[in-house]
């Protein structure tokens, strides 16, 4: 059976909600945060994991300001591959893309894309290693529902 929504635990934060797609095998734990904007995408692919407290940014700020001392905003795309995993209080900033079956590590503060099939770690994030294209084997059990897990019905 294939989920018809995202799990996401609350509480979750998001500015307007118009162009966030997530697929409905994502996960998203507590806290997370979307600062998103009407004029560009955030994608959420499917089987994402997203850690608690992460922060994900689509929209930026000029670096100067105009004749009436306002920074222009923009907004710039987020996408994160499938199979993703974003580690615990992890911040994405504006224009990023996280490949395919890429890990972020707790904490990484990402500035710039993430290829396919990468961990990146740190402030500002950097790639470490790879991670393999194997896929594992399928579960014979998967439990899908809480009175599944907790053995009630």
């Amino acid at each position: 059976m294939v989920p018809s929504a995202p799990l996401v635990k609350a509480p979750i934060h998001m500015d307007y909600g118009l162009r966030v797609r997530v697929a409905p095998t994502a996960f998203i734990n507590r806290g997370c945060t979307i600062l998103d904007t009407p004029v560009a995408d955030v994608r959420v692919g499917e089987h994402v994991n997203i850690g608690p407290n992460v922060t994900i940014i689509s929209v930026g700020h000029s670096k100067t300001v105009d004749k009436n001392s306002k920074r222009t905003s923009y907004g710039s795309e987020v996408i994160i591959g499938d199979c993703a995993w974003i580690g615990a209080g992890a911040i994405i900033l504006p224009g990023v893309e996280i490949g395919c079956h890429s890990i972020i590590g707790a904490g990484s503060l990402v500035t710039k894309d993430v290829p396919a099939y990468h961990v990146a770690v740190g402030s500002p994030a950097r790639v470490v290693s790879t991670v393999g294209n194997e896929v594992a084997a399928e579960p014979k059990d998967i439990i899908l529902t809480l009175e599944d897990a907790l053995g009630t019905h």
